[in-house]
């Protein structure tokens, strides 16, 4: 090896890379044929005109850095939840939000606290920042929180926590999360990532804004990649208890989100019918696809999401049929990376994308597979 490699540290040099969606474009010059993305959960319904409009305004200005600390849109974010202004930081997506929780919480000698089906970042950012993992077995295809907070010990500063969870798309319910955030100690932060929030339609879901009021070691984030349909302009914000935010605010990025980012963001926020058609559009598909796969010999289970998580009878039965769907100009998510390599992940697209979906898989079924 290079003289550079002797010279990473040992957590750096282990570190698995996240591997995102192949981009629809690259897709279609390997494959020669017209695709279909539905492998990263992106809203097929695109943006509100509301923020198309601020956007286009905003690149005359693109000359000048963004207002680092976005006021205007934390403000909005504040209104709409009803959480302080200065509680809430905006940064370049959800996902830099984990790195920089990350990195102020943990090092090396301690841990971090994650389901054993959970987003892929939760491990990249801890080990990135030199800590080390502690994964909990799932209970009936979720997350099983009376496990988790068993697994805590001396070494834990963060448990990490989705709801609903990706790429499984399970729900938890208030109580269970106030139960799990009581047996937790006091120097343990509890992250509720709550990306896909917007699309939930149970009645006894909280995102984690209750939680984050209530005491000073719970954070929520969030993200306007999903039922926003923002996903290019990466921005995410979070809710914390004033002490984490002002830590937090040490090191989060300078300027890391665009000026569009920043302009599309509130408007977005701000049109609820928008959001509310999304919301509705989201859930038919939901129901009538998971309902159309079953005739195919496919349960996918009940999701929360803007996703399915598809089985199949093995690793091999599913590495087919990704093959099979690719060849067809299908692009969906194989599940190698979260240790569910039976599984295939299907983002919800349009419903002509999801028609066209549901006659391949067919197709495939009647070859004999």
């Amino acid at each position: 090896m290079s003289r550079f490699y002797d010279q990473v540290t040992d957590h750096v040099r282990t570190l698995g890379r996240y591997a995102p969606g192949k981009p629809i474009r690259q897709a279609e010059q390997e494959s020669g044929v017209t695709c279909i993305k539905l492998a990263s959960n992106e809203n097929p319904f695109g943006p509100s005109p509301r923020a198309v409009e601020a956007m286009r305004r905003a690149l005359a200005e693109t000359h000048f850095y963004p207002d680092d600390d976005a006021p205007e849109l934390r403000q909005a974010l504040a209104q709409k939840h009803g959480v302080p202004a200065e509680n809430v930081l905006v940064t370049a997506g959800a996902t830099s939000l984990l790195e920089i929780i990350a990195r102020t919480l943990v090092r090396p000698g301690l841990n971090a606290v994650i389901g054993e089906r959970s987003f892929i970042v939760y491990p990249i950012a801890t080990k990135a920042a030199g800590g080390s993992l502690k994964i909990v077995p799932m209970r009936n295809d979720g997350l099983d929180l009376d496990a988790m907070a068993a697994a805590v010990d001396e070494h834990t500063r963060i448990v990490f926590l989705a709801n609903p969870n990706n790429p499984t798309g399970t729900l938890l319910g208030q109580d269970e999360l106030h139960r799990l955030r009581a047996s937790l100690r006091e120097d343990i932060i509890l992250v509720l990532d709550a990306a896909y929030a917007e699309y939930v339609m149970a009645s006894d879901y909280d995102p984690g804004i209750a939680l984050v009021a209530a005491g000073s070691n719970t954070v929520m984030l969030r993200s306007f990649s999903k039922i926003h349909g923002l996903a290019g302009l990466r921005v995410g914000w979070g809710y914390f208890p004033a002490e984490i935010a002002a830590m937090l605010n040490r090191i989060r990025h300078p300027n890391g989100v665009s000026a569009p980012g920043i302009a599309a963001a509130a408007p977005a926020i701000r049109d609820r019918a928008h959001i509310a058609a999304v919301r509705r559009a989201n859930g038919e598909l939901r129901d009538w696809v998971t309902a159309a796969l079953r005739p195919l010999g496919f349960e996918a289970g009940e999701s929360h999401g803007n996703f399915l998580l598809l089985p199949f009878a093995d690793a091999a039965a599913a590495a087919a049929a990704y093959r099979h769907l690719k060849g067809e100009g299908i692009m969906l998510r194989p599940m190698d990376g979260y240790g569910l390599s039976r599984y295939l992940r299907v983002t919800l697209g349009m419903r002509e994308e999801m028609k066209l979906l549901l006659q391949a898989l067919a197709a495939w079924r009647e070859g004999g597979r």
